[in-house]
């Protein structure tokens, strides 16, 4: 099987997060913000999650904060899915919604492998799923075939998180 222009769809085996070269324009340490704060987008920032916390980290200052929300697939994505239908219908990118953590101590230890601290992962998925949902069948129209999809993945086990995590001292 493989993608619209002929290539095979990726293995999940074939991405390892240290291949990723991270530069940024600040030297590791020397100043940077206090707090990186990412509201309800982190799962659209290609080329993968794990390389943007990377660059993320070297641009805070020591004891500075990301805090952010994200989307977490489940683990029995089916790959049909999770390679060829997804990222197009979402916008996001593959290793987004295949290489993902399994579940969330696993998504912590990722962090913490990066090198945050203090990460914290809240499970917001019953507060924000069910009454966003609600709010789209209001909208109509459009909105309607969304809060079918926002109903399936509540139903279908993806997650909703707060995560809050910060660069040592």
């Amino acid at each position: 099987m493989g993608t619209s222009d002929g290539s095979a769809a990726p293995a999940e085996e074939d991405y390892n997060d240290e291949d990723e070269s991270v530069e940024t324009s600040q030297q590791k340490g020397s100043g940077g913000y206090d707090l990186i704060y990412i509201l309800d987008s982190i799962y659209h920032f290609p080329p993968a999650l794990p390389h943007f916390l990377t660059t993320a980290i070297q641009s805070l200052s020591p004891g500075g904060v990301i805090a952010y929300t994200d989307i977490v697939p489940p683990s029995n994505l089916p790959s049909w899915l999770g390679y060829w239908i997804l990222p197009t219908a979402l916008g996001v990118p593959t290793r987004n919604l295949m290489n993902r953590p399994k579940d969330l101590e696993a998504y912590k230890a990722q962090l913490e492998k990066i090198g945050y601290v203090d990460v914290r992962i809240e499970d917001w998925t019953k507060e924000v799923f069910p009454g966003f949902a609600k709010f789209l069948w209001t909208k109509g129209g459009f909105w309607k075939g969304v809060a079918k999809g926002v109903e399936w993945a509540f139903k279908n086990e993806w997650k909703f998180i707060a995560v809050r995590a910060a660069k040592q001292e």
